[in-house]
């Protein structure tokens, strides 16, 4: 793992009385009855977890390490309170982010990305420096979404974006770097209450208006 903070114990166990579990084979034996989220240390661990019922004991365990060295993702802008359901990248292991399917980024107030495709986080334009800018090359704003696609060529990915609290008045058109986005790149979904759905093939700079009228006069 890439942090040391927040990993998360998921664990199924189906008619066990009681579940507990310590580290490295270290007490103290801690009980849960949910998943958790846990800190640890940098350096190999073991987790060790355990159930039992009327029938006996039954134990598991799994190696991991930690490294905060190894790779940095730098998504701040994605983790405030604006943050809705945007990916914690930092609960998914080095291995995982080289092939992280169902990738979102949110901002409550203007808009979501959900990538449609797996992103291997360490392949951006500079593969060799062993970290990923997130928050410097992806934007969500007011009637924009955009992701710089040269520093970011890992996330020019298909994608199903929303753009939220628009005023605009229908009919809408999905404009791609202030032209009008061909139909073999944008796909319009649904356009109510505000919100805007519509797909991408790859990335630039994404955003809407209304369709002018053949005489001049906006839609009514």
């Amino acid at each position: 793992y890439l942090t040391k903070n927040n990993l998360l114990l998921d664990y199924s166990a189906p008619g066990a009385d009681f579940v507990w579990y310590n580290f490295d084979n270290t007490p103290p034996n801690k009980t849960i009855t949910t998943p958790i989220y846990f800190n640890t240390t940098e350096g190999p661990h073991t987790l060790y977890l355990y159930a039992n019922n009327t029938y006996g004991n039954v134990s598991d365990n799994v190696t991991f390490a930690v490294d905060e060295n190894k790779f940095k993702i730098h998504y701040g802008k994605w983790r405030g309170s604006n943050k809705g359901s945007s990916t914690n990248f930092n609960l998914s292991s080095y291995e995982d982010i080289q092939n992280l399917s169902n990738v979102i980024l949110e901002h409550t107030g203007w808009g979501k990305i959900e990538f449609n495709e797996a992103i291997n986080l360490t392949d951006d334009e500079n593969p060799s420096d062993d970290k990923v800018n997130i928050s410097a090359n992806i934007n969500i704003s007011d009637n924009r979404i955009e992701i710089n696609s040269i520093a970011l060529p890992n996330f020019n990915k298909a994608a199903t974006l929303r753009l939220y609290n628009l005023t605009l008045v229908a009919p809408v058109r999905i404009l791609r770097d202030g032209s009008v986005c061909s139909s073999t790149i944008c796909t319009e979904g649904d356009y109510s209450g505000g919100t805007l759905i519509f797909n991408v093939t790859q990335f630039t700079v994404y955003s809407a208006e209304e369709i002018p009228s053949e005489n001049g006069v906006p839609p009514t």
